[in-house]
């Protein structure tokens, strides 16, 4: 799916360049279906100036498994994105927001409004009390998008399947300071058909 073009160019390309305009230039990328292409594509990201490794995992390991496959411990926070997702963010701003609020992880958050296409109806026990029609509802999603510290990084200490919503959990159990960036730029996740469609469209109409 990360190779999957968006009007020329694959996904993970685009989020690699986003990366480097935002002035990284170390890169892992995990890898295990069809790994061979995606290492072929990218190679060790000399094409770009930059320095890329490859978490190679034997079975899939989850969005957060991956990271026991880093092969040192890292002094700096590490900005982990899902290799589908097609966004406007500046990551440059979301690593600076995780710095000055001195947190372990960030969570970017997208606004999603859900509508209704019924009438919604509130009861107390049998009796009615309202009814909006085609009621709105809004809601935070998950954009895929994550800062980590190092101790963070720490806590995943084997290499078994895990998602990140379950180190979450787990750093939120520990009093880990957990903070939200809300995106309120371009945000795609790139998980359907017709998703895929949507983004050839809308990334060929607008400057991203």
């Amino acid at each position: 799916k990360p190779l999957l073009p968006i009007n020329g160019k694959p996904i993970l390309e685009i989020i690699l360049e986003q990366c480097i305009n935002s002035g990284i230039r170390n890169f892992y990328i995990s890898v295990h279906y069809l790994s061979e292409k995606i290492i072929n594509y990218f190679g060790d990201g000399s094409k770009w100036n930059v320095n890329i490794e490859y978490l190679k995992e034997d079975l899939p390991l989850g969005t957060a498994g991956a990271l026991k496959l880093l092969p040192k411990v890292l002094n700096d926070s590490l900005i982990l994105i899902n290799g589908d997702v097609l966004t406007k963010t500046k990551f440059q701003n979301v690593l600076e927001y995780h710095l000055i609020n001195d947190a372990e992880i960030t969570i970017c958050a997208r606004e999603q409004i859900l509508n209704s296409p019924y009438g919604v109806i509130e009861v107390e026990g049998i009796n009615f009390t309202s009814m909006v029609e085609k009621p709105s509802f809004r809601q935070l999603v998950n954009a895929g998008i994550y800062v980590l510290s190092p101790a963070v990084i720490e806590l995943v200490r084997e290499e078994r399947y895990l998602d990140m919503p379950e180190l979450i959990n787990l750093c939120k159990g520990k009093a880990k300071k957990i903070i939200v960036y809300p995106v309120h730029e371009y945000w795609l996740d790139i998980g359907k058909p017709e998703s895929l469609d949507k983004a050839h469209y809308e990334w060929k109409l607008n400057d991203f």
